[in-house]
């Protein structure tokens, strides 16, 4: 491997990538992954995502190592506690209790039907969405009687139209949060890339991710002597609650 290459190689492995993402306020248009799984002979990657009341980020940051919401959770539970002795049990509607909701949640059913991927109803019901389910897609249809493809689904994913989730979190005031889980394997061992091993937690004030870098045994199989990890958020707050006349969604 000549020295550019073994570069590009060292900064894929860092995930030098994804750490820029999560470092800066960019969200990806005109397409925003609200869940994603992506597999490769030398990686794999899910991107996930919730919706979080602003005034949580700071809490949410300090306290917890991974992320807020995971693939599965978001349906409606009971919590049970015991203030000054007294049970008290509390109904909410998406399983939190910090009023973290999801966008997109992931249906299962103990293997004995097949799992499928479903958006949120309050989005669907929000910006009036058209189910297409022989296309896979849900459809958006202005006062003019003009129709364009609002989200769109797979086994694997499922990708909403970034102007409708931006204009859905403002509407609503809450950030948007976004996850990513992250392994990369390399045939190199860490010697050979002259690297060390290294697990360390990096954050700032809207992002927190977990790096590591370690050798074949840990993360990855035999076949790979190297493996680079990242598991991170990070969280985009909402812009101001425009009016009806300001709104102009892209198409």
């Amino acid at each position: 491997m000549n020295p550019a290459d073994l570069q590009k190689h060292i900064s894929w492995l860092h995930h030098e990538d994804i750490r820029a993402f999560l470092d800066s306020d960019d969200v990806p248009r005109p397409w925003f992954q609200a869940f994603r799984r992506i597999k490769s002979a030398e990686g794999r990657v899910t991107w996930f995502s919730a919706l979080v009341p602003p005034p949580l980020i700071p809490k949410l940051l300090e306290n917890s190592r991974g992320w807020d919401m995971h693939i599965g959770d978001g349906g409606p539970a009971t919590w049970t506690s015991r203030p000054a002795g007294v049970e008290l049990r509390t109904y909410a509607p998406y399983g939190s209790e910090e009023g973290i909701e999801p966008i997109v949640l992931y249906r299962s059913f103990h293997g004995l039907r097949e799992s499928f991927l479903e958006l949120a109803q309050e989005f669907r019901l929000y910006h009036n969405l058209y189910p297409d389910p022989l296309k896979k897609r849900f459809v958006a249809i202005d006062k003019n009687g003009d129709e364009s493809e609002a989200a769109r689904y797979g086994d694997d994913f499922l990708e909403i139209r970034t102007d409708l989730v931006l204009m859905f979190c403002a509407v609503k005031q809450m950030a948007l949060a976004i996850y990513v889980d992250s392994f990369r394997d390399s045939k190199s061992t860490l010697g050979e890339l002259g690297l060390e091993d290294t697990r360390t937690y990096h954050s700032g004030p809207k992002h927190k991710y977990f790096l590591a870098l370690v050798p074949q045994g840990v993360f990855s199989d035999k076949n790979y002597k190297t493996s680079g990890s990242i598991v991170g958020k990070k969280y985009i707050l909402p812009g101001p609650i425009l009016g009806e006349k300001d709104e102009k969604p892209e198409k």
